[in-house]
């Protein structure tokens, strides 16, 4: 955990080309015709080229109390963004901020990043940042987490309303994860897998057993099957450590 009195601010490198949708395979016997090859073009490599404005759709930010330690908060920070945009096509990248509240947060660690690809060119896909920390004090709904700022992004609609769309405020609620919509509750269960497969999980309380109660508790909507594999998954894992 990184304490908020040395370091109050995480800065992650967004890359958008992360989210654009893999390209088509070939039927079994299909050979796609190759292109006419072009005379390379001559680049100055000590210029590279500048990074295009970022584009996004939304983003958003949930809160709710860590299954593994009920003393801690999850945050989780979703960010939609088109696929088909300049900033997709090559590897650049994009800092976000997020600037945590030494008054309101203690500590805190990053714990992964997930991001799920656009289904085609002309979808969106998103990028999720997870956090595990500690309140200072009393937790009380209202009071202030942390501001997220993604100083290169522009969103690809005019937002409107009464606030200030370049920075993003997370405040405390108060919510018990079993409250949380489902999908926070089935992603949280993949990222505690995640810790305990990576072995960097510091709660005894996080074991196979508790990702199974949290990725069961979403089962009964499960359209596309991908919830059951993953509970599945870790019943086979489970089973492969003895548990």
């Amino acid at each position: 955990f990184v304490s908020t009195t040395r370091q109050a601010v995480s800065q992650f490198a967004l890359r958008p080309a992360d989210i654009r949708p893999a390209p088509p395979q070939p039927a079994p016997g299909q050979t796609f015709a190759a292109p006419m090859t072009a005379r390379p073009e001559v680049r100055d490599e000590a210029k590279p080229p500048r990074a295009p404005e970022l584009y996004i759709h939304s983003w958003k930010a949930d809160v709710a109390v860590c299954p593994w330690n009920p003393a801690h908060r999850l945050m989780r920070v979703v960010i939609q963004l088109p696929a088909d945009q300049p900033a997709a096509t090559q590897s650049f990248s994009y800092p976000l901020h997020v600037a945590f509240d030494p008054n309101n947060v203690r500590e805190y660690r990053q714990l992964c990043e997930r991001h799920l690809s656009a289904g085609e060119l002309r979808s969106a896909g998103t990028h999720s940042l997870w956090y595990e920390y500690l309140p200072n004090g009393k937790s009380e709904p209202g009071k202030n987490v942390a501001t997220i700022t993604l100083p290169q992004g522009r969103f690809t609609t005019q937002t409107v309303g009464p606030f200030d769309g370049s920075k993003l405020s997370v405040t405390e609620r108060g919510l018990d994860w079993r409250s949380a919509r489902e999908d926070f509750i089935f992603d949280t269960a993949v990222v505690g897998f995640g810790l305990l497969l990576r072995g960097v999980n510091q709660s005894p309380a996080l074991n196979h057993q508790l990702v199974l109660t949290l990725a069961e508790k979403t089962l009964a909507s499960d359209s596309t099957g991908e919830r059951r594999r993953f509970v599945r998954q870790v019943r086979e894992a489970k089973a492969a450590a003895g548990l």
